[in-house]
């Protein structure tokens, strides 16, 4: 086991420094029963799929594995589509070489006919090979178009992927933007409403104050009205009063008149009130003087 896992490292290693298929058919399969069986999976008519394994924590051995098995990665195999046709004319020919073989040997001599025969087969044989090899040269150029279209489309993709990632960082700070533009037209909005309520504030206190410099222009019409109904009043009252101090004047002269008219008038009845007693007591002297 030992062997055959060292051949195939050997083999391995060899497949993915040779430059081309000349240079693979130098190498040998047969070092060992497992390389033996794997001719057409390294490097021939087949599609190859490796898996590796790795243990974990094993790093020493996981670094091997890995340079392993990026050896697998440049071995270039060639699989193609088998031709039934061809397959049967070359198993054909091939049977006809073996029989004509057999009759020269069991014969001991070999004739011109069967040498022209022989050398036929060869000619068609390798006719056919030519054909297969520049049939495999351009399914070669093919597979090696189709590479580079891969290649192609895998750096249009990894540049669309790219663009993608730019558009989606684009979008994404253009979505900021949007975010902090909406914040600035919320904050925008919000300082107009205040604004506006401000404003409002303030022609409501315009129209109270106003309401108050009418309200108190009535007051001071009002009290201006009163103030001259007042004053129209206490006009009138001083003229009444003037006409009161007249009539008091012309009363004082009356009644200082009525006093003198008075005191006479009591001056003479006590005059009356004496003259009266002398007559009451004339006539009680009279009236005792008839007793």
């Amino acid at each position: 086991l030992n062997n055959a896992i060292i051949a195939l490292g050997q083999l391995v290693k060899g497949l993915a420094q040779s430059r081309d298929l000349q240079d693979a058919e130098y190498l040998d399969f047969r070092q060992s029963k497992l390389t033996a069986m794997l001719p057409e999976v390294l490097g021939g008519n087949c599609r190859t799929l490796v898996v590796t394994t790795m243990p974990p924590a094993d790093y020493r051995a996981n670094l091997f594995l890995l340079e392993f098995s990026s050896l697998f990665r440049r071995i270039r195999n060639f699989p193609v589509v088998n031709d039934g046709r061809q397959i049967a004319l070359l198993r054909k020919y091939n049977q006809n070489m073996h029989l004509l073989k057999q009759q020269l040997m069991a014969a001991g001599f070999g004739g011109l006919e069967v040498d022209d025969r022989l050398t036929n087969h060869l000619i068609e044989i390798h006719r056919l090979e030519k054909k297969i090899i520049e049939d495999e040269k351009v399914r070669l150029a093919l597979l090696e178009e189709r590479e580079q279209l891969r290649d192609k489309i895998a750096h249009l993709n990894a540049r669309v992927n790219q663009l993608l990632s730019e558009k989606s960082g684009l979008q994404q700070e253009r979505i900021v933007s949007e975010e902090e533009k909406l914040k600035v037209s919320k904050v925008l909005v919000d300082l107009q409403i205040e604004n506006t309520s401000l404003l409002e504030q303030a022609v409501d206190k315009e129209f109270q104050l106003e309401n108050k410099m009418l309200q108190q222009e009535n007051d001071i019409m009002e009290l201006e009205m009163a103030a001259q109904a007042k004053q129209k009043r206490i006009d009138q009252l001083e003229k009444q009063h003037r006409e009161d101090v007249e009539v008091m004047e012309d009363l004082k002269a009356e009644l200082a008149a009525v006093r003198a008219n008075y005191s006479s008038v009591l001056n003479d009845l006590d005059g009356e009130k004496a003259r009266s007693e002398e007559l009451s007591l004339e006539l009680l002297n009279l009236v005792n003087a008839k007793n």
